[in-house]
């Protein structure tokens, strides 16, 4: 709470590293859109943005930390889950990890 200024159930960063000495990272993103900014995203057109403006560098990123992983979109829209979140259809693709 004191670091993120939300309470969080946390996440596994830190166990991966300490445990397997890997380096982990769970970036949050968002658009210059303030609609963005919200920690959930409440309307479909926002989260097809968030996607599209950060594809690219997260595809980069992923590509220059496992070598061998590719990310494919494979719907053209997002969904919403009865839950009310929201799902976005990708493959990942590991050729030699």
């Amino acid at each position: 709470m004191a670091t993120v200024g939300y309470q969080a159930k946390g996440e596994a960063n830190d166990y991966i590293l300490h445990e397997f000495d890997i380096p982990s990272v769970s970036p949050e993103i968002g658009t210059d859109n303030f609609l963005s900014m919200e920690f959930f995203l409440e309307f479909p057109f926002i989260a097809r943005e968030v996607v599209r403006e950060n594809y690219s560098w997260i595809n980069y990123t992923i590509k220059k930390l496992a070598g061998e992983v590719s990310v494919k979109q494979t719907a053209n829209k997002a969904s919403q889950r009865s839950d009310g979140d929201w799902e976005l259809q990708t493959t990942l693709h590991s050729s030699g990890l």
